[in-house]
């Protein structure tokens, strides 16, 4: 009851009860002998690449699916999410989430145990990031898009686990009213705020191409709006998803059987990015 409850990863900001039900196991087994801790953390990163892998396939060529893999698995930018032993939940969400991805891409029919294991899956996401949520949008998404029958089931099912997790999170750990300052951007106003969308998302960009001077606290704000901090991110940004918006026409004109496929991973990147901004 006391990892369910209140305390380090359930508090008034944030509500992760299967973080520490993890790091309970763990400790059962091995207590702070560190080696079991990473090894796992590995494992799951691993385990992560090949899950998504086969995502990929279900898309993509092989060769193609294999290479995006392998960049998911070697990119420096995930070294916070396989080093850090505190940031194992990363890699965990992100697990549970694929898993009930690659459930719903299965060629026959969604039975009712299947759609129970594949929002099960999405709640143990949401359960242990609120970033899960993601993953219960990029299912929707994919089941509106390819696969519409039972479509309205796995909305009401998105529904109720929604809410379930509304009132769990409540009626545990309450409503923060107060903001969490743990960074500076958290002191900002909502206009100040929008000042930062296109560092932030010129900061993902650049870091996917050129992974330099990597940091875990990112500490930086933008607070008058110049040509360097906000101009040239804004025009880069926009030239950069013009160029996907081409690349979506051309798809569309030369192979509209892809353009679906286009559409989900397109709007997959703009969920992703929400969801950090």
């Amino acid at each position: 009851p006391t990892l369910l409850g209140k305390n380090v990863y359930n508090s008034i900001w944030y509500y992760r009860p299967f973080q520490p039900f993890y790091f309970a196991a763990l400790y059962m087994l091995f207590k702070d002998f560190s080696f079991f801790y990473h090894f796992f953390q590995l494992v799951i990163h691993i385990a992560n690449g090949i899950l998504l892998f086969m995502v990929f396939k279900h898309f993509l060529t092989k060769k193609v699916s294999f290479f995006l893999s392998l960049i998911f698995l070697i990119h420096p930018v995930q070294v916070e999410s396989v080093s850090f032993i505190s940031s194992s939940g990363n890699s965990l969400f992100f697990l549970f989430g694929t898993f009930a991805l690659f459930f719903s891409l299965k060629d026959n029919e969604i039975n009712l145990k299947r759609s129970l294991i594949i929002f099960c899956l999405l709640f143990f996401s949401l359960l242990t990031r609120e970033t899960g949520f993601l993953f219960l949008i990029i299912v929707l998404l994919y089941k509106f898009l390819f696969k519409r029958r039972g479509f309205f089931m796995f909305v009401i099912s998105g529904f109720l686990i929604t809410l379930l997790y509304i009132f769990i999170r409540l009626g545990i750990v309450g409503y923060a009213s107060e903001k969490l300052q743990l960074a500076p951007i958290a002191w900002l106003s909502f206009t100040d705020r929008i000042i930062n969308i296109p560092a932030i998302v010129f900061y993902y960009l650049k870091t996917f191409f050129f992974p330099s001077k990597l940091a875990i606290d990112q500490h930086w704000i933008i607070k008058t709006i110049d040509f360097q901090n906000f101009y040239l991110p804004l025009v880069i940004d926009m030239l950069f998803f013009i160029f996907l918006g081409l690349v979506g026409f051309y798809i569309f004109k030369k192979n509209k059987e892809s353009f679906p496929a286009f559409i989900f991973f397109l709007i997959w990147l703009i969920a992703g990015l929400g969801m950090c901004l």
